[in-house]
């Protein structure tokens, strides 16, 4: 299971083993949330899993806001 890192999994290159979707890491959708805040990523044309990602913390998510769009 790979595990997506916060703030670097964005910039990175995706193909869907399912469907051969290619793009960012920033375009992959949330598929699944869990009570210990890891959050299953998927592809956005199928849902296909891709990775997982804890949570940001707050300084992870302050350091990113606004790259992304947040």
């Amino acid at each position: 299971m790979p595990v997506l890192t916060y703030g670097v999994f964005q910039r990175e290159d995706f193909t869907c083993p399912k469907c051969g979707w290619t793009g960012k890491g920033i375009e992959l959708q949330a598929i699944e949330l869990y009570e210990s805040m890891v959050i299953d990523m998927g592809c956005p044309k199928c849902l296909e899993y891709m990775g997982c990602m804890m949570a940001p913390t707050t300084e992870e998510y302050e350091k990113f806001r606004g790259e992304f769009g947040d």
